[in-house]
């Protein structure tokens, strides 16, 4: 996974994603990550799916 790739938030802010050490298992395609947003009162926002194909 691409170390400065940026996800934007719903409200047109940046946050930086970093997943390392992630690597396909055999014949995988592609794999599914969905992401939260953790709030001040530790409350979870709603996740985005994001598909990333190796």
């Amino acid at each position: 996974m691409n170390p400065g790739r940026t996800v934007p938030s719903a409200r047109g802010c940046r946050r930086a994603l970093f997943a390392g050490g992630l690597e396909d298992e055999q014949g995988e395609q592609a794999t599914r990550f969905e992401p939260r947003a953790t709030g001040e009162l530790y409350t979870a926002s709603a996740p985005v799916t994001v598909t990333y194909a190796w």
